[in-house]
């Protein structure tokens, strides 16, 4: 009726009993597509992969890759601007087709306003170096063991199977120690080293500690721009605020700053004399320094 077409033609639960196909995907039957089964070795259901042919590919740089800069304050941002919008175009039709095109319009230009692309290599999204070919065929190996178990019911097949991942996971765990082993050993800083790899095996996200409110004279604010008029102002002002009170508290009618020292401090003041620096020490010195980038300017 809709001119759409089912697309799933394989079972897409498999069991040690029967098999079925109880998900599908539905595409207009004059489009071009290839659609395959992708087992997932987790559950009984497998997912559905759905490839459409005929879409524009767009040109994909091999060492570079983009995505959105979305944190706390970015979708702040995008709800303030969202909020600010009044959404006459949208409401000022009886179109329902003009009133959506005008929704998405002003939706997508305060989405693409608030969360910018940045730009970053897939070098550095590159974690699992330690995945070697035999590893890769090993794996692909043990999902065609598990459909094999699922549709036949063979005690031996699941014994080897079990048997299979095991030794396995013992391949996995030594490939990744000498990997790790390799980084650590080549390494200058070996302590920061090891806790950059920790870090990437914990895989903990960034959590972005920015505010999102601040309150201010009893009142809460959750403008960006104002929060952050707020804050400098204070930073700018508290030393003087400080230096106030201070002053206010210590009396500055002291002649000399020693006798002031004296007065107040009892023991008697340890003599010490400036030696003699060469500048071959110096040099030698810098020599002995290790090159960070940090302390390039």
């Amino acid at each position: 009726m809709y001119n759409l077409i089912g697309t799933v033609y394989f079972p897409t639960r498999i069991t040690t009993m029967s098999c079925s196909a109880i998900d599908n995907i539905f595409v207009d039957k004059r489009r071009k597509y290839t659609i395959k089964p992708y087992i997932n070795s987790l559950s009984d259901h497998n997912a559905q992969l759905l490839t459409l042919n005929d879409l524009v590919q767009p040109v994909r740089d091999s060492k570079h890759c983009y995505i959105r800069n979305i944190n706390k304050l970015t979708i702040a941002e995008f709800q303030s601007l969202l909020s600010e919008e009044l959404w006459e175009d949208v409401f000022e039709n009886s179109d329902v087709n003009i009133m959506f095109k005008n929704f998405l319009n002003t939706y997508l230009r305060c989405f693409n306003a608030c969360f910018l692309k940045v730009n970053i290599s897939k070098t550095y999204l590159t974690r699992s170096r330690w995945i070697t070919n035999g590893i890769k065929i090993s794996c692909k190996r043990k999902k065609e063991l598990f459909v094999l178990c699922k549709i036949t019911n063979n005690y031996n097949l699941k014994l080897y199977y079990k048997k299979y991942c095991l030794i396995l996971t013992k391949v996995i765990c030594k490939a990744k120690k000498l990997y790790y082993n390799n980084i650590i050993l080549r390494s200058k800083n070996k302590m920061k080293s090891t806790w950059k790899i920790i870090s990437n095996e914990k895989r903990r996200p960034h959590q972005d500690t920015s505010p999102t409110m601040l309150k201010f004279e009893d009142t809460l604010i959750d403008n960006q721009l104002k929060i952050a008029n707020i804050l400098n102002y204070y930073f700018l002002t508290v030393a003087d605020a400080n230096m106030g009170n201070i002053n206010n508290g210590v009396n500055l009618t002291t002649d000399n700053p020693i006798n002031y020292l004296i007065k107040y401090y009892n023991k008697p003041f340890l003599m010490f004399q400036w030696q003699y620096v060469s500048t071959y020490e110096i040099k030698n010195i810098i020599k002995s320094l290790k090159s960070k980038n940090t302390w390039i300017r």
